[in-house]
């Protein structure tokens, strides 16, 4: 899976993932933002509408990404988050 755009990482390594994946890591490396984004494509998928990423969701309501602009990385020179 790769990341572009998404919160706090502008380009976020390549991870692959298997049977079993471990996040570990220090305070403020992106683990919680690795499950965000997971999260979010996960409701994509689930959605009826592959046209548009929405944000309206309980569950993505109670991990904070509520709007485009909570998700979009700041610094970001493109205004789109990119999933691979």
């Amino acid at each position: 899976m790769v990341l572009k755009n998404f919160r706090r990482f502008q380009d976020f390594p390549p991870i692959e993932y298997r049977g079993i994946t471990f996040l570990v890591g220090k305070n403020n490396s992106g683990k919680s933002t690795l499950v965000k984004a997971l999260m979010l494509i996960d409701n994509y998928f689930n959605s009826d509408n592959i046209f548009t990423l929405s944000f309206g969701n309980s569950v993505l309501e109670d991990a904070n990404i509520v709007t485009y602009d909570r998700a979009i990385n700041k610094k970001a020179n493109e205004n789109f988050i990119h999933f691979t």
